[in-house]
């Protein structure tokens, strides 16, 4: 099911990667230019045109300005990469670049209509003043849109080419100290990826119109009442491969409009799903209730405090924590102690679970004398836990729970194979860092028992 879930992708890329390449034609004035110009200075032309444009493309990926310097290198780079628009089709605009407009028909001239992506950052205040013309830049082939500080009616005041139809067709959108707009007035989108910070979202009108999205990002404040139009987007997006909230309780100032109620199925499968990254107290167990998660498998919970229990009992209720190969919870305040009995639970359900790790849990020495003691029910794949901030853990704690999760097999003696010992993985890795009670001597006998140890 993961090859399932990479196919998805891979073919998403793969459409973007054809719709791109249809407007691109064959660079062979590019091609005899560049070697006729460098023919004889070195080997470099030797490469086919194909390779060195990969080449070019991914160091222009890393920083785009950076096309700016490939062009000024040999007379013969400069005529590449000025004849080849697909390495000026990302433009990035701030208040800190130097005469905006001329860099953005500059880099218009070079990218013939080809701008894919496009990134902006300027606060609503200044963007006038920073942008005063900019009405030409074509945005027809725009797929990737990145805006930081400014609401979607002023950032449209300074690209009246930023249409509805625009955002409609683009495949990933990020959102940062915006507003909630972007979605009302659009036709049906084809967004594969939203990021949004900072920036309310009017899930119902986004649920309304998007059912491709894959990987879904949300930092902000979260209130109660919108988790059944959250509902409703996942519902429509059945094909997301990776979630992340980050929820926090603060009163935001803005009220969305109440939603006309919508049909929701008892229960919303998201099969290709396999990455799930919940943070903030803010975070409602019953955002999982509904849900059937059947390929998870990588989850990380950060500072949810009180509703730790509940999404830990959410995910043992719907099963998801069947397939889950990484867990990660973590507490930057060292004031929270887990549930044992039910993180117990949690793992003798996790059943391919390869990696733990567990920073600023309070009461973690009981949890892994918990462990210890119920091992050969536990996990067994479980191969590699990292500790961090965890002041209690000791030398003979940690060595009781290596020597715990020796391989153990049913011997031909037993009379009740059922009631034997499963058979479980050794801890091969462990990782600690700012755990005071482990000493140099604790770590000699780990790593006598163990394949991989390391502090920090």
């Amino acid at each position: 099911m993961a090859n399932h879930t990479s196919a998805n992708s891979h073919e998403a890329t793969t459409v973007a990667r054809r719709e791109e390449y249809s407007r691109i034609s064959e660079p062979e004035a590019a091609r005899n230019t560049f070697q006729e110009i460098t023919a004889e200075q070195s080997y470099f032309p030797t490469l086919p045109l194909e390779i060195i444009l990969a080449i070019f493309r991914l160091v222009v990926l890393g920083d785009h300005a950076f096309v700016v310097i490939l062009a000024q290198v040999c007379r013969g780079w400069h005529q590449v990469v000025v004849s080849t628009p697909i390495l000026w089709s990302t433009l990035s605009l701030s208040r800190q670049t130097r005469k905006p407009e001329e860099k953005a028909m500059l880099w218009q001239s070079r990218n013939q209509g080809l701008l894919r992506r496009l990134r902006i950052r300027c606060s609503d205040r200044d963007v006038h003043a920073t942008f005063n013309n900019l009405a030409d830049v074509a945005l027809e082939s725009l797929r990737f849109l990145s805006v930081d500080g400014m609401s979607r009616q002023n950032l449209c005041s300074v690209l009246p080419q930023l249409t509805p139809s625009v955002i409609s067709n683009l495949y990933s959108l990020e959102l940062r100290h915006s507003d909630f707009l972007w979605f009302r007035d659009t036709s049906e989108l084809k967004l594969h990826s939203l990021v949004t910070e900072y920036t309310l979202v009017d899930w119902a009108t986004l649920g309304d119109h998007s059912t491709e999205l894959r990987n879904l990002t949300y930092k902000n404040v979260l209130d109660m009442d919108a988790v059944p139009d959250i509902l409703w987007l996942l519902h429509r997006n059945p094909h997301l491969e990776s979630i992340l909230f980050r929820c926090f309780r603060y009163p935001s100032g803005i009220v969305l409009p109440y939603p006309t109620p919508r049909f929701l199925p008892s229960c919303i499968e998201l099969r290709n799903l396999t990455k799930l990254s919940l943070s903030g107290g803010a975070i409602p167990a019953q955002l999982l209730h509904s849900l059937s998660l059947p390929n998870l498998r990588s989850v990380e919970l950060q500072n949810l405090y009180r509703n730790l229990g509940p999404i830990l009992r959410a995910l043992v209720d719907n099963g998801a924590v069947a397939r889950v190969v990484s867990v990660v919870i973590v507490h930057d305040w060292n004031h929270y102690s887990a549930d044992i009995d039910l993180f117990i639970e949690f793992l003798r359900k996790a059943i391919s679970l390869d990696y733990m790790e567990l920073l600023g849990i309070a009461n973690v020495k009981g949890v892994l004398e918990a462990i210890t003691q119920h091992s050969h029910e536990l996990c067994p794949q479980w191969t590699t836990l990292s500790l961090t901030r965890c002041r209690d853990v000791t030398d003979d704690l940690l060595i009781a729970l290596v020597e715990a999760r020796k391989d153990t097999r049913p011997t031909a003696t037993c009379s009740d194979v059922a009631d034997s010992p499963r058979p479980v993985k050794r801890l091969h890795t462990l990782i600690i860092n700012s755990c005071d009670k482990v000493t140099d001597d604790g770590l000699t006998r780990l790593r006598e028992r163990m394949t991989h140890v390391t502090r920090y």
